[in-house]
Order: structure tokens, then C-alpha cells, then sequence
């Protein structure tokens, strides 16, 4: 018997700044990330950038959208020059 696969790619993550109230939906925890700049020379990271690896990280947890999603820039610390960090909600929809 073989069962059904579903992979989901970090580009289908819904990503909301509030809550979602038209959709019954299960929470499956909180996704944090942080980008960093490791040197003076590299870029600084961008809000995009935490935006792909939250993502990720929904999509390890099998989440179809992140809710509460906030940003965080962080300065300069002993083992970095820079860097912005990322919280959200990771939810999985009750039905479509």
C-alpha cells in the first residue's frame, strides 16, 4: 500500500502580520529565525531573507501559513556585525 506525498515548498507559506480569521486552522508552534552578517565586508541581511528562512521553517513543521510574523533588526554583538531575526506563528489549515 503506498501513501499519498504531499511536499509543500517554502513558496506556498502564507505569511499573515495578524491573526487569520476566515479560515478554522491548528497551531503548530512558533517559528524564530536569525540572518546574520559575520563580516563588515558582506551585505547587510534584509527582511527577505528572514522571510525565505522562516518559510523553511514552516514548511519543516508542515505549516500552510505563519500568522503574528515579526521583524527585528539586531546590531552589532561579539560574533556579528549586523543582522535581522524573525518570529511567527506556524499554523496548518483545518480545510480549504
Amino acid at each position: 500500500v503506498l501513501n499519498e506525498v504531499k511536499i509543500a515548498l517554502p513558496s506556498s507559506v502564507l505569511m499573515y502580520d495578524l491573526d487569520i480569521t476566515d479560515r478554522p486552522y491548528t497551531p503548530l508552534g512558533e517559528v524564530s529565525v536569525s540572518v546574520t552578517k559575520l563580516n563588515p565586508w558582506g551585505e547587510d541581511p534584509t527582511q527577505a531573507d528572514a522571510e525565505a528562512k522562516l518559510k523553511e521553517e514552516a514548511v519543516k513543521k508542515g505549516a500552510d501559513a505563519l500568522i503574528y510574523v515579526r521583524y527585528t533588526k539586531v546590531g552589532a554583538s561579539y560574533n556579528r556585525w549586523s543582522g535581522i531575526e524573525g518570529k511567527a506563528q506556524a499554523v496548518k489549515f483545518s480545510r480549504y
